[in-house]
């Protein structure tokens, strides 16, 4: 079997730092690879002592959590958004606290004691020329 040429490592070396140059360009870092899109039926858990705190099975990133009232009126109290849609969110995330990948696009509200709120996490998928949001979780909790 013949080894590889000076050349041709020397190429190989070259590829790859073009590819990672390229990613970083488009905002992309190593981190963000890394972070496998959650799928349908996570398990979602809340804390609510002393903030209200989110967490989900699977250690996998989402594009957008959403917190509004629970019953009728169904106001959202906070929503935030991967601000690069690529589903990097990650857990846990402090209710009124948008990590750095994220656009707040529902600014916090007070939560009110004794009033029920119902949380969703969502995975955001490019189809077509848009995009859509697809609920992967979800909890109810009472603050």
């Amino acid at each position: 079997m013949r080894e590889p040429s000076r050349a041709a490592s020397r190429w190989v070396g070259v590829l790859a730092a073009a590819g990672l140059a390229l990613l970083m360009a488009y905002g992309c870092d190593i981190e963000t690879l890394r972070i496998q899109v959650c799928s349908d039926g996570l398990g979602v858990l809340v804390s609510t002592e002393p903030g209200a705190e989110f967490d989900w099975s699977g250690g996998c990133g989402v594009g957008e959590l959403q917190v509004r009232e629970a019953g009728a009126s169904g106001r959202v109290v906070w929503r935030i958004r991967d601000r690069a849609a690529m589903n990097r969110l990650v857990a846990p995330i402090r209710y009124g606290s948008a990590p750095s990948e994220a656009t707040v696009i529902v600014p916090p509200a007070p939560l009110e004691v004794g009033v029920g709120y119902l949380v969703e996490i969502r995975s955001l998928t490019a189809l077509g020329g848009g995009g859509t949001r697809i609920v992967v979780g979800q909890a109810a909790f009472v603050r």
